[in-house]
């Protein structure tokens, strides 16, 4: 049998055996290529998630805010009293820590000592005495009914209208300088400021229209009030 009668008579195994081969070298060859592709993608993607934390920690918001300096006056029955610059972050005690200390006469039940200073904020400490007046001043208004007791409240941080003899503006006056009237508490002061945030003083008769303010208080505080 000479090599052409070989080849007519294994023709079939030998085609069937070509294509098996084939079949086998493109399985070979996907799967190299399958895994250069997991490599190259592997190699683009993780750059990109190292950036994207990078972004993340670059807009990070500062963690500690910049403090405010306000300006503070201390006055009264303290060792130094004066103006003051401090940080926003202090308290009334700090305040009177700075200005020395209380003096011997100092009365501190009317003031919250824990109470955070604001810009512009007058402090002022009533000595014994004084407090005594304004207790018997203020314990003499009756108002809704009841008798005021707001002078064991009412925090001592406030502008002393009556020494410098300026008369307080019901329109415009903070709470702080509506209560160094005679007889204005805390709880008056609050009332008076509602009520004009809704209706201007035209005169300062029209104070009595707040709820509390009757006749007798009145006559009292007329002296020292403006509009």
């Amino acid at each position: 049998m000479n090599i052409t009668e070989w080849f007519d008579h294994h023709k079939t195994l030998l085609i069937v055996c070509g294509i098996l081969l084939l079949g086998f070298i493109a399985g070979i060859l996907a799967l190299t290529n399958e895994e250069v592709y997991a490599d190259a993608r592997m190699e683009v993607e993780e750059p990109l998630e190292s950036e994207e934390v990078q972004d993340t920690e670059e807009i990070k918001p500062s963690e500690q805010e910049e403090k405010k300096v306000i300006v503070i006056d201390i006055k009264g029955a303290v060792e130094n009293p004066g103006v003051y610059t401090v940080e926003d972050t202090l308290r009334i005690h700090d305040i009177i820590s700075l200005a020395g200390g209380l003096k011997q006469n100092a009365d501190t039940r009317n003031i919250n000592l824990s109470k955070k200073v604001q810009d512009e904020m007058v402090i002022y400490i009533y000595t014994t005495e004084e407090l005594k007046e304004k207790m018997s001043c203020t314990i003499e208004n009756e108002f809704d009914g009841e008798i005021s007791s707001e002078i064991n409240q009412k925090e001592s941080v406030i502008t002393k209208a009556t020494e410098t003899k300026k008369k307080v503006n019901i329109n415009t006056a903070t709470e702080e300088e509506l209560i160094t009237l005679p007889g204005i508490g805390s709880s008056l002061a609050q009332k008076i400021i509602e009520y004009r945030t809704k209706i201007k003083f035209q005169t300062i008769e029209d104070i009595k229209n707040v709820s509390g303010i009757k006749d007798s208080l009145f006559e009292k505080i007329k002296e020292n009030i403006t509009i």
